[in-house]
């Protein structure tokens, strides 16, 4: 039995691709990190299959030398009664008898321990196209006009999406084709997520300060704990035990008349920290849109910074230190061309991937 590990090669010298060295180097650190994390997973699933195998050979040779004693035991126990009837006669004959019992040894020879990597596997170095091309499993229809937002609920089987301009909320499931709608709100929804314990949070349209709560199983629109007077909710994230709240002023959206915050609460709405500047005193945001957070607990916050949405992110740390700050990419977005940031979330390997309606 044999089996191969696909383990992608690196090659030191990086390949001339227009791109910048920086931009290449990263985009080989994801692909060889992504594919290490998975031939881990293999390695890992195989192990237990293989241990799994190895055990049943070993309770397969212990359950045969416990057969061949047993075995052994009632051959020699029939030949003990055999013996002493016979020892019995000849004492009466005054002799003494002469006995030879033939019986052979069973005993354990270890295997051929060289055949392991054999049995085991091998890494094999491979080479992966740099661009993967996604591959559609399945598409449905909706009465929405644009999604601009969708969640995946616990059950596996329904969603949530939201048009925020036509200002319809749908839970939908689907269903041959289309997704079938189980519960319709007709409010205008800017952010909106789904809690650990299934209820719905809101930030509407309207920009209120307490957030908006569908409690699961539900079809009730209420006020959630959740309070950022005399600031306004314009969007919202769970991270672990944090909910990260975007805020503005009561003022006009541009230009920024007072305070652009992301306010972290625990989940009973205490507030625990308020990010709005970074460590020169200048202003953070000028409207937070949206915001996710990984596994590391790196926070990325879609700031658009005019009325057309034209935007960046800003990259903190869990204590809101500024790490970075992304404004496109250089060989799509340009004067022409702007980066419009519309949606963040992140990837396995920790990386945040962003959705821009105007590119592809």
């Amino acid at each position: 039995m044999h089996n191969s590990f696909n383990c992608p090669l690196v090659f030191s010298s990086l390949l001339s691709s227009g791109l910048s060295d920086a931009e290449e180097i990263r985009k080989i650190k994801y692909i060889e990190k992504a594919c290490c994390k998975k031939t881990r997973l293999k390695i890992l699933s195989y192990e237990k299959v293989l241990s799994n195998a190895v055990k049943k050979h070993f309770d397969k040779l212990l359950n045969e030398v416990d057969q061949k004693w047993e075995d052994f035991a009632k051959s020699i126990n029939k030949e003990e009664k055999k013996v002493y009837e016979t020892c019995q006669n000849l004492i009466k004959e005054k002799d003494q008898p002469t006995i030879k019992l033939a019986h052979v040894n069973t005993e354990f020879v270890p295997g051929d321990r060289s055949i392991i990597p054999k049995l085991v596997g091998s890494l094999n170095s491979v080479t992966y196209p740099d661009n993967p091309l996604p591959m559609v499993i399945q598409q449905y229809s909706t009465d929405v006009r644009r999604c601009n937002n969708i969640i995946a609920c616990p059950d596996g089987k329904s969603f949530w999406i939201n048009d925020k301009g036509f200002k319809k909320l749908q839970k939908v499931k689907p269903t041959g084709e289309v997704m079938k709608v189980i519960s319709n709100f007709d409010i205008g929804v800017n952010d909106l997520l789904l809690m650990p314990n299934g209820d719905l949070l809101l930030c509407l349209v309207s920009n209120q300060s307490i957030l908006k709560v569908i409690p699961v199983g539900t079809v009730e629109v209420i006020d959630s704990q959740y309070n950022v007077s005399p600031l306004l909710a314009n969007c919202v994230h769970v991270n672990q035990d944090k909910i990260m709240i975007g805020v503005k002023d009561n003022g006009p959206l541009f230009p920024a008349s007072g305070p652009r915050q992301v306010i972290v609460m625990d989940h009973t709405g205490k507030q625990d920290q308020v990010f709005q500047y970074d460590n020169q005193n200048r202003p953070l945001f000028a409207v937070p849109a949206c915001i996710h957070s990984n596994k590391s607990n790196t926070i990325g916050v879609i700031d658009w910074i005019n009325e057309d949405c034209e935007g960046r992110i800003v990259v903190l740390n869990q204590e809101g230190v500024l790490k970075n700050i992304y404004t496109g990419h250089h060989k799509i977005n340009s004067n022409n061309n702007p980066f419009k940031p519309s949606d963040i979330s992140s990837l396995p390997s920790d990386n945040f991937i962003i959705t821009e309606p105007t590119n592809h």
